[in-house]
């Protein structure tokens, strides 16, 4: 069950940088796993260690995908150059009327002007992508946090008290 989990969400984070529905299938199968191996954990020796390499990479897949969600973003304008335009961040994009091309940092007339519509679009999808793949990374982190915790705890006896 462990290594069935670990090749998993190996190619869930594979699969973020291509399409959505990975993060459906990873959910699924995810659950489905870490329930089977919720039931058949044991505390070992190294409990102590696995549980708290969890829980340190549950903390950094979280603060990654905080910072996918906050942090503003520019994207490049021209394929050459130092054109880009400023989309604000996944939580507070720059509304599409407000969107300019900035030249080294400084705000000016470009070479050639960029219709306001193919700059909303751009930044729009950006901000999706951006979104989508930090809400699969946070997922990541709930499923390292259920181990986690899986191995602090102590798995309930499946014998019954008083039976011999």
């Amino acid at each position: 069950m462990t290594a069935a989990f670990w090749v998993l969400t190996f190619f869930f984070a594979y699969g973020l940088l291509l399409y959505w529905w990975p993060a459906l299938v990873y959910l699924a199968a995810g659950s489905v796993l870490t329930y089977c191996w919720w039931q058949r954990r044991r505390h070992g020796r190294f409990s102590i260690v696995f549980g708290s390499l969890c829980a340190l990479s549950a903390v950094m897949t979280w603060a990654v995908s905080a910072w996918a969600f906050l942090i503003p973003i520019s994207i490049p304008v021209d394929s050459l150059g130092h054109r880009r335009m400023n989309c604000g961040s996944v939580v507070s994009p720059v509304p599409a009327a407000e969107l300019k091309v900035t030249a080294g940092g400084m705000s000016g007339p470009g070479r050639h002007p960029i219709p306001q519509s193919w700059m909303a679009e751009t930044c729009a999808d950006e901000l999706f992508f951006r979104g989508s793949r930090a809400a699969g990374v946070a997922l990541i982190g709930v499923f390292l946090a259920v181990r986690a915790y899986g191995h602090f705890s102590t798995p309930r006896s499946t014998q019954v008290e008083g039976a011999a």
